[in-house]
């Protein structure tokens, strides 16, 4: 297993969104063919044919003579087709993007002895990861797949909600000599049912038992830190938010405090009373209501 411990660079999320082959040449590559049929990086010959046969239908020119850029769809999907259709070309394409026709008229071919000629850069990867806020807080290691081999990567403390890593040399393996591709993870912090991350701060919703927010007390609370008491004041009305300041979300590479942890109170209504009980509150409520507190 080979280890990615070095966490480098950041991609917008635009960057980051896009296919595999085109986060490999997103230097050179302005217009996918795989994009213009609308069919995926990995799609079989036939796939493409279908692809195209459709489109090629659609767009005919003679068919939208109404449509002034007809011919100019038309003509790309010939040239999409033209391109993934044929073995080399659409090797040449994978690897060099829109500079692929410099290689193949200089005669390139998957059966000559001129392809060793060329350093072939890895391709790049994009993986996913699902993290906990709380993994996501203290910093986590995960192991990913590239090529039939388990990379491991170290995710940093305080990663955004939404954030892509790239690791260098860690994607696809190099040929002839060719560095290594890199390896882009993209990385999403996940709510889980108590807590609820919203910028740098957490949000827990604690259940509190009636008679503690009546009457006060301590609740503990667990924060990244650990569990925390907290106290309740007397009489605290059901949605109080109570602030723990700097206990919340680290910021990403130490730039800037962490957030703080709001813990919401949830009151909790007693249930199943026996017959004693609800005369207990019955005799509260007709006290509170010859006294006006409680609306008539």
């Amino acid at each position: 297993m080979s280890r990615c411990l070095r966490r480098v660079n950041f991609l917008l999320p635009e960057q980051w969104g896009r296919s595999l082959f085109e986060l490999h040449n997103y230097r050179s590559m302005s217009t996918s063919y795989y994009k213009i049929l609308g069919v995926a990086n990995n799609a079989t010959v036939n796939q493409i044919k279908a692809a195209y046969r459709k489109l090629a239908r659609k767009h005919h020119p003679d068919l939208n003579p109404g449509d002034p850029n007809a011919n100019k769809k038309f003509q790309a999907i010939n040239e999409a087709n033209e391109v993934l259709s044929d073995p080399d070309k659409r090797f040449l394409y994978n690897i060099y993007g829109s500079d692929w026709k410099r290689f193949y008229k200089a005669g390139w071919s998957s059966s000559s002895d001129s392809y060793w000629e060329y350093k072939i850069r890895g391709f790049d990867y994009l993986k996913e990861l699902k993290l906990s806020i709380l993994h996501a807080a203290k910093g986590h290691s995960r192991t990913v797949k590239v090529e039939g081999r388990e990379v491991r990567v170290r995710i940093p403390p305080g990663v955004n909600k939404s954030h892509t890593l790239v690791y260098y040399g860690c994607g696809g393996i190099g040929k002839n000599g060719g560095s290594n591709g890199d390896l882009h993870v993209h990385i999403t912090v996940v709510d889980d049912p108590h807590w609820t991350l919203i910028g740098k701060d957490i949000h827990s919703v604690e259940p509190v038992d009636l008679f503690i927010a009546l009457l006060g007390g301590e609740i503990a609370v667990d924060t990244l830190d650990g569990p925390v008491n907290v106290k309740i004041k007397p009489e605290t009305p059901n949605g109080t938010k109570m602030r723990l300041r700097g206990k919340g979300y680290p910021a990403f590479e130490e730039k800037g405090p962490r957030g703080d942890f709001l813990v919401i109170i949830q009151v909790v209504l007693p249930c199943d009373l026996d017959p004693k009980e609800k005369r207990m509150f019955s005799k509260l409520a007709a006290r509170r209501k010859s006294t006006g507190d409680i609306q008539k």
